[in-house]
Formats: structure tokens, sequence, C-alpha cells
């Protein structure tokens, strides 16, 4: 009898067992593929309802929102009053694309200083930090990203990433979105709500980045706007 109840113990706690199993064991190595280690940390946040930390590089922790969304920043830098031109940096994975410089929120960090440093790491300029332009949900890759405007003041001759063949260039906006188009359509949503949010608060605005938006003419089309979740 003590047997038979110590094994109806155990199937009834086994489902409990498995859905905590691997968020553990990433938790605890941090050596799982991204999408592995995104899916079992969003498990455990759902659980907790709390923000979950995980390494992902050497110097550098995943930090997630009780929602399970990996946090992240992004500058959309500019460097004219009339923000002509913004500046993007080829991909460190893939050299000949080009992205928006940004990156994962670290412990005991807000955004906006994220994003300042983010932007001196990967493009090597300087600047005022302005407006905020919204809070970016990517439902697929499971985070949120808040990005900020900068005035560029200063481009260092040398950085980091330079060493390795990073490069930074000006675009025009248009330029620029054809240039996300090729590797990260859904950043093409960050420079179409600059363009529409010189005369609005963006402070609590959250869109939903998660598919690339549909480009007519970006200068002036109402299809350009990005839709808010």
């Amino acid at each position: 009898m003590a047997a038979m109840a110590a094994m109806a113990a155990l199937v009834a706690w086994m489902p409990h067992w498995t859905w905590l199993q691997p968020t553990m064991i990433v938790a605890a190595e941090g050596v799982a593929s991204e999408g592995r280690a995104e899916g079992a940390e969003v498990r455990e946040c759902q659980n907790g309802g709390q923000n979950v930390m995980v390494k992902e590089k050497p110097n550098s922790t995943r930090i997630y929102d009780k929602d399970g969304f990996r946090r992240r920043a992004a500058c959309i830098c500019v460097r004219a009053e009339n923000e002509a031109e913004v500046l993007l940096v080829t991909s460190s994975r893939r050299p000949e694309l080009w992205i928006v410089p940004g990156g994962g929120v670290e412990p005991e960090e807000e955004p906006s200083v994220t994003a300042v440093r983010e932007v001196l790491e990967e493009a090597g300029v300087v600047g005022s930090l302005g407006r905020c332009l919204g809070v970016f949900e990517n439902n697929d890759h499971m985070h949120r990203t808040e990005v900020f405007v900068m005035n560029v003041t200063k481009e260092l001759e040398e950085w980091e990433p330079s060493s390795i063949g990073r490069k930074r260039q000006w675009f025009t906006i248009d330029d620029a979105l054809s240039r996300l188009a090729l590797h990260k359509p859904t950043q093409q949503h960050y420079l179409m709500q600059l363009q529409h949010s010189k005369t609005r608060d963006n402070t609590n605005r959250v869109v939903n980045a998660t598919h690339p938006p549909k480009l007519t003419n970006v200068a002036t089309s109402p299809a350009a706007s990005p839709t808010t979740a």
C-alpha cells in the first residue's frame, strides 16, 4: 500500500516537474540554443511573474519582463534637426547587412542608459538623448525594444567593433528603410515612428512590430503608420 501511495504521489507531481525542468537547466547552464533559452525563460517568467535573468554572452545578461518578453533598447541616431538622415551599423553576424544599433537591457539598468551604451559600443558615437519613440513588441522573437532618438554630436574615429570590420553609415530615411528590409524588416517600424512622432507623446506607446510594415510611398502614405497594440 505504501508503495502504491508513493507511486500515485510521483505521477501527480511529474507534470509539474516536466514543466520546470528545462527552465532550471537553462538558467543554471546558460548554454542552450537561443530559441530554447528564450522559450525556457518565458515559461519561468509566466510562472513566477517576475523579471528573469539568464547569461547570453560574456559580460551580458538577458533580462525578461513579467510577460516573458526580453527587454531591449535601441537608438535612432540623427545629426540634424530635420532628422532627414539616420545612422545604421553593419550586422556583426552578416557584415554586408545593416541594422539599427541596440541591445539587451542589463541588470539594474534603465532602457535609456542601455540605448546610449549600445550606440557607443556598436556605432562609436555620442550625443544627447531625445524623445522616446515607444516600445516595439515583437511576438515572434519575444522581445520588447524601447527606442529613443539621439542627436549625434561626436563620431569617434575608432571604437572597439571597428577593429573587427564593423561599419557605420548615414542614410536617408528611404535608403535606410530599403537597407533594413533586407535583414531587419521589423526595424522599419522604428523609422516610420520617427517620422510620425515629432508632435506626439510616445512615452507609453506600444507598437506591434512583429511583422514588417506595408510600405508604399514611405514619406507620405498613411499606410506607413505602424499599428499600436
